[in-house]
Protein backbone atom coordinates (compact mmCIF):
# COMPACT_ATOMS: atom_id res chain seq x y z
CA UNK A 1 0.00 0.00 0.00
CA UNK A 2 1.34 3.43 -0.50
CA UNK A 3 2.20 5.82 1.98
CA UNK A 4 1.52 9.43 2.05
CA UNK A 5 2.72 11.88 5.19
CA UNK A 6 0.98 14.62 6.00
CA UNK A 7 3.11 18.06 5.91
CA UNK A 8 2.88 18.44 10.08
CA UNK A 9 4.31 14.83 10.65
CA UNK A 10 7.36 15.34 7.92
CA UNK A 11 7.97 18.33 10.25
CA UNK A 12 8.02 16.08 13.43
CA UNK A 13 9.99 13.80 11.55
CA UNK A 14 12.83 16.46 10.54
CA UNK A 15 12.25 18.03 13.95
CA UNK A 16 13.61 14.54 15.67
CA UNK A 17 16.19 13.59 13.19
CA UNK A 18 17.68 16.96 13.84
CA UNK A 19 17.60 16.47 17.46
CA UNK A 20 19.15 12.93 17.22
CA UNK A 21 21.47 14.37 14.78
CA UNK A 22 22.76 16.77 17.76
CA UNK A 23 23.08 14.57 19.60
CA UNK A 24 25.36 12.26 18.29
CA UNK A 25 26.64 12.33 14.67
CA UNK A 26 24.93 9.29 12.89
CA UNK A 27 22.05 8.66 15.58
CA UNK A 28 19.68 11.18 13.14
CA UNK A 29 20.74 8.64 10.00
CA UNK A 30 19.75 5.59 12.64
CA UNK A 31 16.70 7.41 14.06
CA UNK A 32 15.62 8.03 10.18
CA UNK A 33 16.40 3.84 9.44
CA UNK A 34 14.00 3.25 12.55
CA UNK A 35 11.61 5.41 10.35
CA UNK A 36 11.66 3.75 7.10
CA UNK A 37 11.36 0.47 8.52
CA UNK A 38 8.20 1.44 9.87
CA UNK A 39 7.10 2.61 6.86
CA UNK A 40 7.67 -0.64 5.18
CA UNK A 41 5.84 -2.41 7.98
CA UNK A 42 2.60 -0.31 7.60
CA UNK A 43 2.96 -0.59 4.29
CA UNK A 44 3.26 -4.53 3.93
CA UNK A 45 0.35 -4.98 6.72
CA UNK A 46 -1.55 -1.54 7.58
CA UNK A 47 -4.07 -3.44 9.37
CA UNK A 48 -1.27 -4.85 11.79
CA UNK A 49 -0.93 -1.97 14.49
CA UNK A 50 -3.35 -1.25 17.08
CA UNK A 51 -5.93 1.60 17.24
CA UNK A 52 -5.12 4.26 19.57
CA UNK A 53 -7.62 3.68 22.39
CA UNK A 54 -8.38 7.33 22.26
CA UNK A 55 -8.95 7.95 18.41
CA UNK A 56 -10.43 4.61 17.29
CA UNK A 57 -9.35 5.95 13.81
CA UNK A 58 -6.00 5.99 14.08
CA UNK A 59 -3.57 3.31 13.98
CA UNK A 60 -0.05 3.54 15.84
CA UNK A 61 3.36 1.59 15.16
CA UNK A 62 6.07 1.99 17.41
CA UNK A 63 9.32 2.37 16.59
CA UNK A 64 11.34 -0.17 16.92
CA UNK A 65 14.92 1.94 19.10
CA UNK A 66 13.30 4.87 19.58
CA UNK A 67 10.73 6.17 21.76
CA UNK A 68 8.32 7.64 18.85
CA UNK A 69 5.08 6.29 17.47
CA UNK A 70 3.97 6.32 13.78
CA UNK A 71 0.20 7.53 14.21
CA UNK A 72 -1.37 6.88 10.68
CA UNK A 73 -4.80 6.14 9.20
CA UNK A 74 -5.79 3.28 6.87
CA UNK A 75 -7.38 4.98 3.86
CA UNK A 76 -9.34 3.09 0.77
CA UNK A 77 -6.43 3.56 -1.43
CA UNK A 78 -3.35 4.53 0.76
CA UNK A 79 -2.25 5.21 4.49
CA UNK A 80 -1.76 8.79 5.46
CA UNK A 81 0.68 9.32 8.19
CA UNK A 82 -0.72 11.71 10.87
CA UNK A 83 2.11 12.08 13.20
CA UNK A 84 5.31 11.19 14.12
CA UNK A 85 4.76 11.39 17.78
CA UNK A 86 7.32 11.29 20.59
CA UNK A 87 5.73 8.78 23.00
CA UNK A 88 5.90 10.29 26.28
CA UNK A 89 5.48 14.58 25.06
CA UNK A 90 1.91 15.15 25.08
CA UNK A 91 -0.27 12.25 24.15
CA UNK A 92 -3.35 12.68 21.94
CA UNK A 93 -2.01 16.58 20.36
CA UNK A 94 -2.05 15.27 16.91
CA UNK A 95 -5.99 14.26 17.31
CA UNK A 96 -7.43 17.23 15.87
CA UNK A 97 -5.26 16.24 12.49
CA UNK A 98 -8.17 13.52 12.17
CA UNK A 99 -10.74 16.28 11.83
CA UNK A 100 -8.64 17.54 8.70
Amino acid sequence: MNIRIRDEAEAELEDAFDYYQRKRDGLGHKFLDDYLHGVQQIAGAPHRWPYDRASKVARRYRLDHFPYNLIYRVLPDHCMIIAVAHQRRRPGYWRDRLRE
